[in-house]
């Protein structure tokens, strides 16, 4: 009877409870919806199951805030892309989501693209045509024309947000074609040659080489002692640079000049200046006399070497003028030589590199510059043509990896470089955590002596009691065994679906729960969790059919064989069940029921939770 009152005591404090959870649970929530487009907000995401949920983004939105409950709790958070709840119970199992609420906080509106105008190309009228305007719209920007045609803009908008850099008004621009006077094709420029002067000496007059072209002709003026050349224009052309030559001396020498033991009729070479961008010098040779009465010393541009002539008994000396190389060549400007660089390069065993960058003027090797030796790989010297000598010893390398594994699967070891056989460099390798499946992929395996987690509950359902005639409900005994494991196991115990018990069981500990039952047929489930670890091996299910009556035929506790989660091999044993000698199975009437909690009950051996389902049998 003390037991019946205890159950009825524990059930109503289990319903009190319940009804004060859940008053705090409505009074406690997350942020409602007031999400807009405009402005961004809160958006809350109900009717969540399990223990994580994956945060929706939006598009133009930035998640900033976030708030969850589980159970009675309500959690603020940061920004995440998954939520996990972190509210346990008593027990210490993760209690699942019931809401979850976001703020998304509205992106700021990004830079506008910065894009340069391309101007238009103009095309500048004639007498045959009017001037144009070459230019086209973009995505980025659009042209507006205005003004007449005489002064003509072309403005460049931008399109959307962007703004245009750099110019963006053009202008202005005449487009109206040439008439009258402006037709009139301007007169051409023609540069004159000048004509080319041999000074007198005692043995000839002096002389004048000129000729008349297409666009100009010649015009003499002046006596034989100041000759003058003028050149004038033919047809519509301008001449430019110097038009009048002179004057002249062509009078042949005597008298004095011509005095016995001067040097002045002796000849002298040089380059004459034309003035000429196509011919800038004809060579010409001029006695003494006339290199001083033509006034070439005086000319700058001129080029002579170095001389010296006898005049009235006294030597008289004159410098070089100008390059002399090009006076050497008959005074025939050659275009600039080609330069080219060439390399030589030569590679040795090592792959070392060294060689000479050497320059070349018209084939002609004119400077050679070391190299800086550097050292390249093969496939440097692959792309370079190059190979190392065939004397080179060429050595066998080999690369091996040497590893070892920790009890907790970490790696580490060394990266091993071998030539010909002997080890040459040993560089230590960054240590990771690998898997069991890596580790054997890599033919490694932890320590012998490592201290691996054992998992081994077993649970038994042993004597159900017959019902006598003056009860109404048995005792079934229901043994958790935890002695075979190195790890704590959580056991749960449920009876038709509803759960009945928690019990945690430190390693090499069991315990006994006592479960009471009316007559009738039930499905016992006793699910063995490993603390602390999520992995299917640490996970089993034993399920059991209980029959309660009294019968003089056999019958008894049925049990049914070991199930696990799908594809996960069992790591338990099978249930041991001690059938009593005279219990069978009667039809069950359910015309009521009625589930009795209860805890701390003396004598059963830790903690120990009753559940009973009361049916009455017709």
């Amino acid at each position: 009877m003390r037991r019946i009152l205890a159950l009825l005591v524990a059930a109503a404090l289990f319903v009190v409870g319940g009804a004060a959870a859940a008053t705090a649970s409505q009074d406690s929530t997350c942020p409602r919806t007031d999400f807009t487009e405009a402005d961004g907000g809160w958006v809350k995401y109900d009717g969540l199951t399990g223990t994580s949920f994956t945060v929706p983004q939006k598009s133009g939105f930035t998640v900033d805030q976030i708030c969850y409950k589980a159970a009675t709790e309500v959690v603020p958070i940061g920004a995440t892309g998954t939520v996990v709840s972190t509210v346990t119970n008593q027990n210490g199992n993760v209690q699942e989501l019931s809401h979850v609420s976001v703020h998304y906080q509205k992106d700021a509106p990004p830079p506008p693209v910065e894009v340069p105008v391309t101007a238009p190309a103009y095309t500048a009228p004639t007498w045959d045509a009017p001037g144009s305007l070459v230019y086209s719209d973009t995505a980025q920007y659009v042209w507006q024309a205005s003004g007449p045609e005489s002064a003509r803009l072309l403005t460049a908008s931008p399109v959307g947000d962007v703004v245009l850099t750099g110019q963006t008004v053009f202008g202005p621009y005449n487009l109206e074609q040439l008439t009258g006077e402006q037709c009139e094709e301007p007169p051409a420029e023609v540069p004159v040659v000048p004509p080319v002067f041999t000074a007198p000496s005692c043995d000839a007059p002096g002389e004048l080489v000129y000729a008349d072209t297409a666009e100009y002709e010649w015009i003499e003026s002046g006596d034989d002692s100041a000759r003058v050349l003028t050149a004038s224009p033919i047809g519509d052309v301008v001449l430019v640079g110097e038009t009048v030559f002179g004057p002249y001396d062509l009078t042949q020498l005597t008298g004095d000049q011509c005095d016995e033991g001067d040097d002045e009729t002796q000849k002298v070479p040089l380059c004459h200046a034309t003035g000429s961008a196509e011919n800038p010098y004809v060579f010409i040779e001029v006695s003494v006399a006339a290199f001083f009465n033509a006034g070439h010393i005086d000319h700058e541009g001129d080029i002579f070497d170095t001389f010296t002539f006898t005049k009235h008994g006294e030597e008289i000396t004159v410098p070089a003028q100008g390059d002399l190389a090009l006076l050497a060549n008959g005074c025939k400007v050659e275009d600039e030589p080609e330069l080219r660089t060439d390399f030589e390069y030569v590679l040795d065993c090592d792959y070392v590199l060294t060689g000479f960058e050497v320059t070349y003027r018209d084939d002609e090797e004119i400077s050679r510059e070391a190299l800086e030796p550097r050292t390249i790989t093969p496939e440097e010297a692959d792309e370079l043509g190059l190979s190392i000598p065939d004397d080179c010893e060429v050595l066998d390398e080999v690369i091996e990896f040497e590893y070892q594994l920790d009890c907790d699967y970490l790696l580490t070891g060394d990266k091993v470089t071998y030539v010909d056989g002997e080890e040459v460099e040993r560089e230590a390798l960054e240590p990771r955590t690998i898997t069991p499946e890596e580790a054997e992929e890599l033919g490694l395996s932890i320590p012998d002596d490592c201290d691996v987690a054992v998992f081994g509950p077993i649970v038994s359902v042993t004597e159900p009691v017959c019902l006598k005639d003056d009860e109404d409900s048995a005792t079934v005994d229901v043994f958790l065994d935890n002695m075979d494991s190195t790890m704590a196991v959580w056991f749960a115990v449920w009876v038709d679906g509803e759960p009945v018990a928690d019990v945690e069981l430190e390693a090499g500990e069991s315990d006994v729960l006592e479960l009471v039952f009316e007559a009738g047929t039930y499905d016992v489930v006793v699910e063995a969790i490993g603390e602390g670890t999520d992995d299917s091996d640490t996970y089993a299910i034993f399920e059991t059919v209980v029959v309660v009556d009294c019968d003089e035929d056999d019958g008894g506790v049925i049990v049914k064989p070991v199930i696990t989660k799908p594809g996960v091999k069992p790591v338990i044993v099978a249930p041991v069940v001690t059938k009593p000698p005279a219990l069978a199975y009667t039809g069950v009437d359910g015309t009521s029921s009625m589930l009795l909690l209860a805890a701390g009950l003396i004598g059963l051996g830790g903690l120990t939770l009753v559940g009973s389902r009361r049916r009455w049998v017709s």
